[in-house]
């Protein structure tokens, strides 16, 4: 299983150069879809970067009140997931608000995994069957991509730094 330093650089990286990609766009283009198999703007992939980060921060929230999370019922079903109802309500955010809420969502996520103890970190999660079945593992789909634990942010960045790239002028 990924280890909580594991996890926290791996989470910071993404973040780092997620951010560091998006200061080289200018502006104007925030809101210029092109991303997300097209669908989607800059401003649209912090809104659903941090729709993430808010979903592993319920999800501990959720056990630590000794609830199953209710992600795990959520992967355990067909169907789009909360992408695409939460990504339609975040639509008519300002950029400040999106960036305000990656950020902050990032940072919450930060602290809320420096603060989870060892015990914590390893223990089973109520109808969590992938491996490892446990707070770790679970968090690190919630806040991964397919191979990479805790690096959602990478599922991104190729397609981003192609789109900056483009709209650089």
């Amino acid at each position: 299983m990924t280890t909580r330093a594991e996890a926290l650089a791996t989470l910071e990286r993404g973040h780092d150069e997620t951010t560091a990609v998006l200061e080289r766009l200018p502006t104007e283009h925030m809101a210029t879809t092109g991303i997300g198999g097209g669908r989607w703007s800059p401003k649209d992939l912090l809104g659903h970067l941090s729709l993430w980060h808010e979903i592993a921060l319920r999800t501990v929230d959720e056990l630590r009140r000794g609830e199953r999370p209710w992600i795990v019922g959520v992967f355990a079903e067909p169907g789009p997931g909360p992408n695409d109802a939460e990504l339609a309500a975040r639509a008519g955010w300002s950029l400040d608000r999106a960036r305000e809420a990656y950020d902050g969502s990032y940072a919450d996520v930060v602290a809320t995994l420096r603060a989870l103890g060892d015990d914590e970190w390893d223990l089973p999660v109520d109808g969590w069957t992938e491996d490892p079945a446990a707070i770790g593992g679970l968090l690190g789909v919630v806040l991964g991509k397919d191979g990479l634990p805790f690096g959602h942010a990478f599922a991104y960045l190729p397609e981003l730094a192609a789109f900056v790239a483009e709209h650089i002028t």
